[in-house]
């Protein structure tokens, strides 16, 4: 009994030493359950660094009669029983000694994983770090060999391709050479191609100058606009002269009536005068001898403004004609000038038109002009490229020929 109970302080100190967290108490050693083993086996195994957790309650284990329970006991007691025999190799840890755990069996099972621990925590660095570098060593020759065989695979691959591509760039030799008078025959064409298109856009751009020195004569001959503005002032001047000449003519029309006014009134005295001839005195028919004189000088002077009148009223009349022959001339110059405008319009739209097109034909000239020098290009590239490899090819074969008929 004193002996039980010294091994089971030993198993406790090795417990309290490698797993702190592991409260295991005497009770537990002398009547151990399969909840106890699992949760101790659990915790050992995390200390190894293994991620392994129950997929079942373990305050109730022995409740759970599931497939999953079972499955998960029996991994973990062939892990336990693999470490058990690194120290021990005939001891053996089986499913039914978790299940139907013995005190003794678990006593010695628990010492010894314990104790394996302890060891493994004291000397592990000093085993496993030149275990880790032969590893390690070992890791690094199995990729370079592994990088070797990779290039030993790539240079043999590449030497079958060369060998393939040696023959294929003989039957394209052979071909080139077929085709090589083909395509000088297509550069010759091509170049005559691009002299004669560009010989064409050199006389469309002519054509284009030409329009546009057109369009610029065109405008030259078209009447201004500032030419029909002084037309239309001096026709506003014309009409500003006869609107006075009206208003100076009614001014000597009221002079006229009041002087015929006047010489009415004097024929009046006059018919009086004569009647009362008679009966008058001296002086008084001296007084109407002044009067008469007076009625013909103002006789005199109507005639001289009726002169002058009719002579305003002529003038009023040839200026009024001038002004209807100035408004004609100014209607004709206006239609003139919109139909020099319309027809302008139109030749310049079409002008433009046409401008567009030469515009549009010359850029795709160009693009023709552009894509035909890239052909002709490639062309010539592809000829030097045939040439380069076909004395490239012609060497290689002399040089060879010339070196197995030295062998």
């Amino acid at each position: 009994m004193a002996k039980a109970i010294s091994e089971n302080d030993n198993v406790l100190l090795s417990a309290a030493a490698v797993l702190p967290d592991l409260n295991i108490r005497p009770s537990d050693l002398q009547h151990p359950t399969e909840s106890f083993l699992t949760k101790v086996f659990i915790l050992y195994l995390k200390g190894f660094g293994f991620r392994i957790e129950a997929p079942f309650n373990l305050e109730n284990a022995s409740n759970d009669p599931s497939r999953e329970k079972r499955v998960f006991l029996c991994k973990l007691c062939r892990q336990v029983e693999k470490i058990l025999r690194f120290t021990s190799p005939n001891k053996t840890y089986t499913y039914a000694d978790i299940i139907e755990p013995s005190a003794k069996k678990t006593r010695t099972t628990l010492e010894h994983i314990f104790n394996y621990m302890a060891y493994y925590r004291i000397f592990k660095k000093d085993i496993l770090a030149p275990v880790e570098e032969k590893i390690k060593q070992r890791e690094s020759l199995m990729g370079e060999i592994e990088q070797k065989r990779l290039i030993l695979e790539q240079r043999k691959e590449k030497a079958a391709s060369v060998v393939t591509d040696i023959e294929r760039a003989q039957r394209d030799i052979e071909k080139l050479r077929n085709e090589l008078p083909k395509s000088e025959e297509e550069l010759q064409r091509q170049k005559k191609l691009f002299k004669e298109q560009k010989e064409q856009l050199h006389r469309q751009e002519k054509r284009h100058e030409d329009l546009l020195a057109q369009v610029k004569h065109s405008e030259q001959k078209v009447v201004r606009n500032s030419i029909v503005q002084d037309v239309q002032k001096e026709i506003e001047a014309t009409e500003r002269s006869i609107e006075s000449y009206q208003k100076e003519l009614a001014v000597q029309k009221q002079v006229f009536q009041t002087q015929r006014d006047e010489i009415a009134s004097n024929e009046q005295i006059i018919k009086e005068l004569d009647e009362l001839r008679e009966i008058l005195p001296i002086p008084l028919l001296d007084k109407h001898k002044e009067h008469v004189k007076h009625k013909k000088r103002l006789e005199k002077e109507l005639f001289a403004l009726e002169s002058q009148n009719k002579t305003s009223l002529n003038n009023l009349a040839a200026t009024q004609h001038q002004l209807q022959q100035s408004r004609e001339e100014y209607k004709r110059c206006k239609n003139l000038h919109e139909e020099q405008e319309r027809q302008r319009l139109h030749q310049i739209k079409a002008t433009k038109s046409e401008i567009e097109d030469l515009k549009t034909s010359v850029k795709q000239m160009e693009e023709k002009l552009a894509n035909l020098q890239v052909k002709i290009k490639d062309e010539e590239s592809t000829g030097d490229l045939m040439q380069e490899n076909v004395r490239r090819i012609l060497g290689q074969y002399w040089q060879s020929k010339i070196i197995r008929e030295r062998k």
